[in-house]
């Protein structure tokens, strides 16, 4: 993953009928709107594994390993980098995200 792994781009999303990221968890069902076939690991009804998620999930969080340039903290001094994570971290946006 050259470009990097952007958590953002693995939300709730299906590919011909094959699930993906947080889809394998939430809504996953061709019809996203119905409880009717939903084989989401949080549907109390499914019988689904959370085991699918961590399989595809940790190997790609692996392989890039940060979100973050890797040169980004060799320019700010000690405490800079903690106050920019815990700004991003505690953002709105962060929360609308992260839930």
């Amino acid at each position: 993953m050259q470009a990097g792994f952007d958590m953002d781009f693995y939300l709730d999303w299906r590919w011909d009928g094959h699930p993906n990221g947080y889809n394998l968890l939430l809504r996953n069902t061709d019809t996203p709107l119905e409880h009717e076939g939903d084989s989401g690991y949080f549907n109390a009804d499914s019988d689904a594994s959370i085991a699918p998620f961590p399989a595809e999930y940790l190997p790609q969080i692996a392989d890039c390993r940060t979100h973050s340039p890797p040169d980004a903290t060799m320019l700010l001094s000690l405490g800079e980098p903690v106050v920019g994570d815990g700004q991003l971290t505690l953002s709105p946006q962060s929360f609308a995200v992260l839930g």
